[in-house]
């Protein structure tokens, strides 16, 4: 356990801390993948960059920028290589244990994991929408692409910022418009500069949440303290929490803490918090229904969200549509000042700072409004608009008829789901074609 806690430790220094003295590492970085593209390995060179590009190093961003212009552009040697590189990641692409199953059958992919939001019409486009970034090369692995594009805009909803990546950017040479949720301004300006057909939406994965479900219960007492909805992995960063928790400890405070989550490291985590001495302060609840989670969020005073870079982060938004404020680590991702971060829905803190606000909080949380806020600005229904808006532009600007707007999707952990549950069968048509777009060699396989 020691040696595991070191290595995360090491691994967080390294990725994370005195960002702005990485310059030697960005330009060995830079000459690593020089040296394998001189060597014509060029997706480890891609994926060199790539993982540069997500750090948010001083010094990252623009060289991989200019990388990225001259790659993504129409000098014709370019676009060959560029070619080469999505052919061979696509060719790459193993099964995991998530997605076994769709290797077996690509058409369970349809629905839950591409998910049709408007339908094709003759001579009018549909909308197919994809959701997670390992997914995305599936699509073209699976799916005979072009028959596909013909007739229906690709809408990508990338899991993790960092949008310099092969699974966003293998779209790039399709023959329309692709549209990609952007919730990072680092990767806007990316996007922005490549300059080709892909088109950033100003909305990510967390605007999708099912409010229906995360909303307040009446009568219900909030008798627990602290909520963390999260995987059990590192990245989530549950020790640190554990640290804030024995501090206030310390001070008298024993709060009453519940964590949600999934996945492989619970062992070492329960762990932690047995060395750390908070154990009997925490209930743990795994892979439980979004009910009983919305359940748990009602009866919490915060929500907390302690890593330092992931996606666009779902859990504490449900929690806001439960009117739980939440705590966010500053810095996260890139740092960016999130608007969804207010006086209404709350707080920043810095690592040194956690402690305090979570007290803060705990003895104030009726005073935020965060359901109020999200329900206005950051819902479903919201998300539909601003992304029917979008791609309706680009339609009409080509001449393209509009007669018919999006239909809503939600989010859940395994997939996507219509916010109308009539809609599945509305789509049965458009889900007919895009089965038999599935290429010959993966049928019935």
């Amino acid at each position: 356990m020691l040696k595991q806690t070191i290595k995360n430790k090491i691994i967080e220094i390294v990725k994370f801390d005195y960002q702005q003295l990485k310059f030697p590492l960005v330009w060995l970085m830079r000459l690593r993948a020089a040296w394998l593209n001189a060597q014509g390995k060029h997706v480890q060179a891609f994926d060199v960059l790539s993982s540069t590009f997500a750090t948010g190093w001083a010094g990252s961003f623009a060289p991989i920028c200019n990388h990225a212009k001259a790659l993504y552009s129409d000098n014709e040697d370019k676009k060959q290589l560029r070619e080469k590189i999505h052919r061979e990641f696509i060719d790459s692409v193993e099964p995991l244990s998530i997605s076994e199953k769709f290797f077996t059958d690509p058409s369970l992919l349809l629905e839950a994991i591409f998910i049709v939001i408007k339908p094709y019409k003759e001579n009018e486009k549909g909308v197919l929408l994809l959701n997670y970034s390992y997914y995305f090369a599936l699509l073209p692995k699976f799916f005979d692409l072009k028959a596909v594009t013909e007739r229906y805009f690709i809408v990508l909803e990338p899991s993790w910022a960092g949008f310099f990546d092969k699974g966003i950017l293998l779209y790039s040479d399709i023959e329309d418009e692709v549209f990609v949720m952007t919730y990072e301004d680092r990767d806007r300006k990316l996007l922005d500069t490549i300059n080709n057909n892909i088109t950033p939406v100003d909305i990510g994965p967390s605007w999708w949440v099912d409010h229906r479900m995360f909303q307040p219960e009446e009568g219900v007492e909030r008798d627990i303290d602290i909520i963390m909805v999260a995987a059990w992995e590192a990245y989530k960063r549950h020790r640190e929490f554990f640290l804030a928790l024995a501090k206030l400890r310390k001070q008298g405070h024993k709060y009453k803490v519940v964590l949600c989550g999934y996945g492989g490291e619970l062992d070492y985590i329960k762990g932690q918090a047995e060395k750390i001495g908070v154990a009997d302060q925490i209930t743990y609840h795994t892979k439980i229904p979004p009910q009983e989670v919305a359940k748990l969020l009602n009866r919490s005073k915060v929500n907390v969200l302690w890593s330092r870079f992931e996606g666009n982060n779902r859990a504490i938004i449900e929690g806001m549509f439960c009117d739980t404020p939440c705590i966010l680590r500053k810095g996260h991702n890139y740092g960016q000042q999130y608007d969804y971060i207010n006086p209404k829905t709350g707080v920043f803190a810095a690592e040194h700072e956690l402690a305090s606000t979570l007290k803060h909080i705990i003895e104030n949380y009726d005073t935020f409004s965060p359901r109020e806020y999200v329900m206005e600005n950051r819902c479903c229904i919201k998300a539909t608009e601003i992304l029917n808006n979008d791609i309706k532009q680009v339609a009409l600007k080509r001449g393209m008829p509009w007669t018919e707007d999006l239909r809503i999707k939600v989010n859940a952990l395994d997939g996507m789901t219509y916010f109308d549950e009539g809609d599945s069968e509305y789509f049965k048509d458009d889900y007919a074609y895009l089965t038999s777009c599935i290429k010959e060699e993966y049928r019935n396989s």
